[in-house]
């Protein structure tokens, strides 16, 4: 029976193989270091107590004062990973794509637009709400 090993474990798992015959304790810190998580960058600065004083907003992409974040548990930082307004703006942005997209398809029906030219302003739609681009040109 072949066993399938997921894909975050080769690497370990083709090491030990190389290294089955050596004890665990010369092989342990490569190994830790090879389980290290590689993630460094936080997206939250403390002050010298360990209090969070500013935060990267996701959606604008800027540092911003802790008191521009709503509270949020279970996070690193104690806070939303977007301000207030970032918030704000993102669902509004939400809100009027599908709008848009629910309007192109009402053109396509009524036969304003052909099925290619639906698809194609369907994909400016998409790429103007992902990429935070401020103007949309159909």
């Amino acid at each position: 029976m072949t066993t399938q090993i997921k894909k975050s474990y080769v690497e370990i798992i083709n090491f030990l193989e190389e290294n089955k015959n050596k004890k665990v304790d010369t092989i342990l810190e490569q190994l830790k270091s090879m389980c290290e998580t590689k993630v460094t960058t936080r997206t939250f600065r403390t002050d010298e107590d360990g209090n969070t004083v500013e935060i990267l907003c996701w959606y604008f992409k800027e540092w911003m004062p802790v008191e521009e974040f709503a509270p949020k548990k279970n996070t690193a930082s104690g806070y939303n990973q977007m301000c207030r307004a970032g918030v704000r703006a993102w669902t509004k942005k939400q809100r009027d794509s599908e709008k848009l997209k629910l309007s192109l398809h009402e053109q396509h029906v009524t036969g304003e637009i052909t099925l290619d030219e639906l698809q194609d302003k369907l994909a400016k739609v998409e790429e103007w709400r992902k990429n935070n681009l401020e103007d949309l040109v159909l």
